[in-house]
């Protein structure tokens, strides 16, 4: 598996152990440890590997919808944690069988798994996520030019025209969830 322009996965120190044909656990060497320590203190990520397993309080000022269904979710873990956890298990699973196939240049890469806790370690963007870039843009007063548009919007496209290629459809396409790794500055030279 190849990450942009970075190294093969196979040229990390992984320990490979296959349990299943359907599934692939990686055991990290502690030589690996100071990048996936960087990668897991990002934020994000950890909360993304904890809402796998249990339900997170979307906190104060969250939409009612969102308190509402972290509030059933909640009930349900608190009622029957082993299932809930299995399912989510389940879930990572298939995220895993899914996400160890795509190589495309516009796909976040996986880079492992740890076993525990349970998380899923991807590429970090530098940048985060586009709603927040595109919020900053926003403030600054700043406004996008044509080309910057359309160079986005062609990426997303790639990426999604790729997906439904491998017959995956991308049911939670939304600014929170495309990463960017390279963007204009707000007052910095634009094209239109």
């Amino acid at each position: 598996m190849f990450c942009r322009v970075r190294a093969p996965i196979s040229s990390y120190y992984f320990s490979l152990d296959y349990h299943t044909s359907t599934y692939l656990i990686l055991y990290f060497y502690f030589s690996y440890q100071k990048v996936i320590k960087h990668i897991l203190q990002s934020g994000e990520l950890c909360e993304v590997a904890q809402k796998m397993l249990e339900p997170v309080n979307p906190g104060p000022g969250a939409r009612p919808s969102a308190v509402a269904a972290f509030k059933a979710a909640a009930d349900k873990w608190r009622r029957d944690a082993l299932e809930f956890a299995s399912r989510a298990y389940c879930t990572s699973r298939q995220e895993l069988n899914l996400l160890s196939r795509l190589k495309h240049s516009n796909i976040v890469c996986l880079i492992g798994v740890c076993v525990s806790p349970l998380s899923l370690i991807f590429e970090l963007a530098p940048l985060g996520a586009l709603n927040q870039l595109l919020a900053s843009h926003r403030k600054s007063g700043a406004r996008l030019g044509l080309s910057v548009l359309r160079d986005s919007a062609v990426q997303v496209a790639k990426a999604l025209e790729y997906l439904h290629s491998a017959h995956i459809i991308y049911r939670d396409l939304k600014s929170e969830n495309v990463l960017v790794w390279r963007f204009p500055s707000p007052f910095g030279p634009q094209t239109d």
